[in-house]
């Protein structure tokens, strides 16, 4: 299943990832493409902000992965992959362990090197410019998964409400 939606601007992006916050839980995995600046870190932004996340939320381009805490049992990883360069650097980093436990939702900026080797369900966003207005982007929500497929099917009623 495949889902477009263009936004207009830094709050209307935040927004949309407010929604999308809502189908959120432990054990999630999104995985975050896009060119340098088209919003990636943005909608982990607004993400962060939906699930209740105070803390100031950065890009772990230096650091690698960011952990937020949501609940008292649940957090959020936040990771950036620009500055690596292989699956086994990846790998080291410790994705693993985060991926596949259920305490985590991760979210993966840069994660071509990684998703080949991801065994587990995953949905895809991609944040593109449009030609005609530098200013707006489409975000291009992907699945393959019937249990994100049901998740993106929510999500676009309430965006439409």
């Amino acid at each position: 299943m495949e889902y477009l939606i263009t936004s207009n601007s830094e709050n209307q992006t935040i927004k949309i990832a407010e929604a999308f916050s809502i189908f959120l839980t432990g054990g999630d995995a999104v995985l975050l493409n896009g060119e340098l600046g088209a919003g990636k870190t943005t909608f982990v932004n607004g993400i962060c902000k939906g699930l209740g996340i105070k803390s100031q939320i950065n890009s772990p381009s230096f650091t690698i992965l960011n952990k937020y805490i949501i609940k008292k049992n649940k957090e959020l990883i936040h990771a950036d992959f620009y500055r690596l360069d292989s699956i086994d650097e990846i790998i080291n980093v410790g994705i693993e362990e985060f991926l596949y436990d259920p305490k985590y939702i991760v979210l993966i900026e840069w994660p071509e090197i990684l998703k080949s080797s991801i065994k587990k369900e995953y949905i895809e966003i991609t944040f593109s410019y449009l030609v005609e207005d530098y200013n707006s982007r489409v975000l291009t929500f992907k699945s393959n998964f019937n249990y994100w497929d049901a998740k993106l099917k929510n999500f676009k009623k309430i965006l439409k409400l």
